[in-house]
């Protein structure tokens, strides 16, 4: 389980460290939108984008897991 646990994390490091890459410049955020929204939607189990832009990605977890994780950030820079 451990092993699982830190091949995720480090996947994970590896996805937001592709994603500050990607210029958001502010008022011009929509390149990061879509590059984010796509790269949520192979992961997590429901991605939605509201009216102004904010990315939603959903992820059930595990059954029987007690931890919660919100990760929230802005896409532009």
């Amino acid at each position: 389980m451990k092993d699982a646990l830190t091949q995720e994390l480090a996947a994970f490091r590896d996805l937001l460290a592709e994603l500050v890459e990607i210029p958001g410049v502010h008022c011009h955020e929509e390149p990061m939108m879509i590059a984010f929204r796509d790269r949520m939607a192979r992961l997590a189990d429901a991605v939605k984008v509201d009216l102004r832009g904010n990315v939603y990605a959903t992820f059930e977890g595990r059954p029987g897991s007690e931890r919660t994780l919100m990760l929230a950030a802005h896409l532009d820079a």
